[in-house]
């Protein structure tokens, strides 16, 4: 799926990820492109990183995504905060402010 949210609201990428994620859990093998990195964190199994159409890192979402390696795609400083929630810690990257 090559970036299968893009130009939705909020509302609706929680539902197109969250029927993405009943069809994994039916047994379907989903390729997916984001750049959202709180798309690959909450729902991928794992995670490929590319630069410049290169393969840059492999791996879970939880060895792969850094504040670093974002800052280094994405050119944007960030910090990864883990968000309580009723159904457990989510984790979210939040851009860091420069004063």
């Amino acid at each position: 799926m090559d970036e299968p949210t893009a130009n939705l609201d909020y509302g609706n990428q929680f539902r197109v990820m969250s029927h993405i994620k009943q069809l994994v859990k039916k047994g379907y093998l989903v390729i997916l492109s984001t750049h959202n990195p709180e798309h690959a964190l909450l729902y991928a199994d794992k995670v490929l990183v590319l630069k410049e159409g290169k393969a840059a890192m492999y791996g879970t979402p939880e060895s792969v995504l850094s504040p670093v390696i974002i800052q280094r795609i994405y050119g944007v400083p960030v910090e990864l905060q883990t968000m309580r929630a009723s159904w457990g810690d989510v984790p979210v990257f939040v851009p860091r402010f420069e004063n």
